[in-house]
């Protein structure tokens, strides 16, 4: 609860003019919740602490879309189980705070969004707070080292070993395949090149989820959703989940 409050006294996105990165500081999140919409979008960062788009092309992209915002990004880059400055410690708490907000946002749909790191964050707290919606582009879905080894994922590995080391704060979660039996979103939908062997042995270990769809892809690779945003796709799906009706469609 006290993390949850914490979070509410963050300030809002810098102005959208302004070229300063995305996130300064060591905060974890940064909201705009004073805005239309009944819609809660809250976006995960991933290694590289955005969602793989220049984040001001990412921020230019939602700041029209009538729905409230948050953006969360891992600071210690562990899949969101280490200390969250701004929010507490572990996925966990990001869960009470996406809750938290959405209630005190007055929102009446909840909608996560993530790519690769946050595309696994995407899926886990979404499930935990019941989320109306998850998009998940090329998410991860094991993270123990067995798994880890049996899928052959041979990528980031300095990020994995601070994991292991420091511990999970939500062990359970570390197999997704387990941890959503069953999920609690209401529609998921996950987003992965067929092609690419780490992303098709994560993602395919959730095709028999309820209530989640997987889109296939013969292109794109890891980056599957830079192409979804240079087709314009990505700001459709953002804007169906939402249930937005989005007039700039440029």
């Amino acid at each position: 609860m006290a993390a949850a409050l914490m979070l509410m006294d963050q300030p809002n996105m810098p102005n959208p003019d302004d070229k300063r990165a995305l996130f300064g500081g060591e905060l974890a999140v940064k909201t705009e919740t004073d805005r239309p919409g009944e819609t809660l979008l809250v976006t995960f960062g991933g290694l590289s602490q955005g969602i793989a788009m220049p984040p001001f092309d990412f921020y230019r992209i939602v700041r029209k879309l009538p729905a409230k915002l948050a953006f969360f990004r891992d600071v210690s880059q562990t899949w969101y189980h280490g200390d969250l400055p701004g929010v507490g410690h572990g996925i966990g708490d990001v869960a009470k705070a996406v809750i938290k907000l959405k209630e005190e946002s007055g929102a009446k749909r909840l909608v996560c969004v993530g790519n690769s790191m946050g595309g696994y964050a995407a899926l886990t707290v979404g499930s935990l707070a019941k989320a109306d919606e998850v998009l998940a582009f090329a998410p991860q879905t094991c993270l123990s080292r067995w798994l880890v080894w049996r899928i052959k994922e041979k990528r980031a590995k300095e990020q994995f070993r601070n994991l292991w080391k420091s511990g999970a704060s939500l062990p359970n979660s570390l197999d997704l395949k387990k941890f959503l039996s069953p999920p609690g979103w209401g529609k998921a939908q996950l987003f992965a090149d067929r092609s690419h062997p780490a992303d098709h042995a994560h993602v395919s270990r959730l095709a028999d989820k309820a209530n989640t769809e997987i889109h296939w892809f013969d292109d794109g690779a890891h980056n599957l959703i830079k192409k979804l945003h240079r087709q314009g796709e990505f700001k459709r799906l953002l804007a169906e989940a939402c249930n937005a009706d989005w007039e700039d469609k440029k």
